[in-house]
């Protein structure tokens, strides 16, 4: 082999590593950042006595329900202010069926 081979077959060499190492630094370089992790969203509702249960099946207190007032909304509700049931979740009922659409609620969005 002449050295004239030789020193292009080195050449060729170079120039791969220096293209592979161009890209591995490109790879690290140019990559999308990393979108931060979402924070946790805590509510606090202050009270002066203790909460009962969550379920409010079983909840009969007062405290109980006002923190349960705040945090989730029933199929119907009264209308502020009256004794007049308005919807809430639902969207219309009769006497023996509920009609619950466009049900997106993904909470009090802070």
């Amino acid at each position: 082999m002449s050295l004239k081979a030789i020193t292009t077959k080195a050449l060729v060499l170079v120039l791969v590593v220096v293209i592979i190492l161009a890209a591995v630094v490109a790879l690290f370089v140019f990559r999308p950042a990393e979108a931060p992790p979402e924070e946790e969203k805590i509510i606090f509702i202050g009270v002066t006595d203790k909460i009962t249960d969550l379920d409010p099946a079983n909840a009969y207190d007062f405290f109980t329900w006002e923190v349960l007032n705040n945090i989730m909304e029933g199929l119907v509700k009264y209308e502020l202010g009256t004794l007049e049931i308005v919807p809430g979740l639902a969207e219309s009922w009769t006497e023996l069926s509920w009609i619950i659409s466009n049900c997106t609620h993904t909470g009090l969005g802070i």
